[in-house]
């Protein structure tokens, strides 16, 4: 006997306890005697004061009675109606009658669900797991940050409403988590564009590996959630989003209820030294195969505030060495290697202070850190600028290059059209005395003659180059 009764709401079990009137518990056992349960609730209307059935979320399932309609009519939608043609009797028979009219309405998937979002402090990727009527992006997530709710097209896009299958990027003051309620749902197609997108999933966990993929569009090892960095996911989890690579256009299909299925994907890096910032791990002394080279490419960086760390050119592996960016290092930085093979060098960008790359150890850094030059030890340092012709030449859609830099300071290679327009920037920033290589991906231009050209503070450098798609 209550006055909560909202159908699909939740309340918490304080205000159970709270809305019992007459002194009479709202919980009662089915044999409950002296005085039984038509007797405690009978009135003289020969009927049931205000009643609901609730889940074991707490959540309002059905309002099958209150005292404001006295109609022998059966609905259990939450209008105001009777258990059909009941008139009195004993427990089990009142409890069989209420599941046969209205126990369809607790069945999984033929209501409304709870389900509970947990947020980090700073930048998250979150989805949508439920039908809801209302999708504002604050009535959903009540605590995040007002305006930081963005998509992902042609770049991040300010949005205020969430969608089935999209995922975005929002930002919290603090760790915490919001409860969800609306209808479940166990598949969805999700529409994929060229390169990268932001999706997310159903509302139960889906394993990646059992994703419908029937024209092959999804770049293997290139599906990211995001936590203290960028991480490769296993499973899809409810209301996060993720990161997913395609080949092209076309359409995926996420299910919880589909087998786990098993990856084909081949790891390269099992015998890559590694080196990781914060926990964030890169790859390096490895060459991969130019077909799978996608597979080891990076999302696109995070909304300004969040950790991040990478090799130019959005890559998490590289060969012989390169520049690594580093975004938010939070002051402190810790740097854990494993070297399996040969020695190398890591320079602070900023300080030009280098640290030499054996067998396996820890550094730690305080104070501004924004990025690192790779290298191999007792590499000959460079005496004049060189730009090599990049690597294959034509290509589709990824391609190497190749430059040195005899002295430190700021240098950019970029990428014009026949016309003179830039149409990528690969590198940009200080480069201290040393050889790189960085792989451009042409996955958002069209086929044809591109120039790219290596810029100093006083040289130029310019050779061409065939993207073929």
């Amino acid at each position: 006997m209550t006055s909560l009764t909202d159908p699909g709401q939740p309340y918490s079990c304080e205000q159970w306890q709270d809305a019992g009137e007459d002194d009479v518990p709202l919980v009662l056992d089915e044999n409950q005697s002296s005085p039984g349960f038509f007797d405690l609730f009978h009135d003289s209307w020969n009927a049931f004061p205000t009643f609901v059935i609730i889940d074991h979320t707490m959540t309002v399932r059905a309002k099958p009675w209150t005292l404001e309609s006295n109609s022998n009519t059966s609905s259990c939608d939450g209008s105001n109606s009777t258990i059909d043609g009941w008139n009195g009797g004993n427990t089990n028979d009142f409890l069989q009658q209420l599941v046969d009219e209205c126990g369809e309405l607790c069945e999984p998937g033929s209501g409304t669900v709870d389900i509970n979002v947990e947020y980090m402090d700073d930048w998250n990727m979150v989805g949508l797991p439920l039908g809801v009527e209302d999708s504002y992006y604050l009535t959903l997530f009540p605590d995040a940050i007002a305006n930081t709710l963005f998509s992902f097209g042609e770049g991040y896009s300010l949005e205020t409403n969430l969608v089935e299958g999209t995922g975005y990027w929002l930002r919290f003051d603090g760790y915490g988590s919001n409860s969800m309620i609306g209808d479940d749902f166990e598949e969805i197609t999700v529409t994929l564009s060229e390169d990268w997108n932001m999706i997310s999933g159903v509302s139960e966990p889906a394993n990646v590996n059992s994703i419908s993929d029937p024209y092959g569009l999804i770049i293997p090892n290139t599906i990211y959630s995001f936590g203290e960095g960028y991480e490769l996911a296993d499973v899809i989890e409810p209301g996060l989003g993720y990161w997913i690579r395609s080949y092209g256009e076309g359409n995926i299909t996420i299910s919880s209820n589909a087998g786990s299925g098993k990856s084909k994907f081949a790891n390269r890096l099992t015998d890559a030294n590694s080196i990781s910032f914060n926990g964030q791990t890169l790859y390096f002394g490895v060459e991969i195969p130019q077909e799978e080279i996608l597979s080891y490419s990076l999302p696109p960086k995070p909304p300004a505030g969040a950790f991040d760390v990478r090799y130019s050119g959005d890559w998490k592996t590289v060969f012989n060495g390169g520049a690594i960016e580093v975004m938010n290092n939070s002051h402190e930085l810790q740097i854990d290697y494993k070297i399996h093979q040969d020695a190398w060098v890591l320079k602070n960008q900023l300080s030009g202070e280098e640290y030499s790359l054996t067998n396996s150890g820890t550094i730690d850094l305080v104070g501004d850190v924004t990025g690192f030059t790779l290298m191999k030890e007792g590499a000959l340092l460079p005496i004049q600028y060189t730009l090599a012709q990049n690597y294959p030449n034509p290509f589709n859609p990824v391609t190497s290059i190749s430059y040195s830099v005899p002295s430190e300071g700021s240098i950019s290679l970029k990428v014009f059209d026949l016309l003179g327009e830039e149409v990528a920037a690969i590198v940009e920033g200080e480069h201290q005395s040393g050889n790189y290589t960085v792989q451009f991906d042409g996955s958002q231009l069209s086929s044809g003659v591109y120039f790219y050209k290596l810029t100093s503070r006083d040289y130029t450098l310019t050779k061409k180059l065939i993207l073929m798609k």
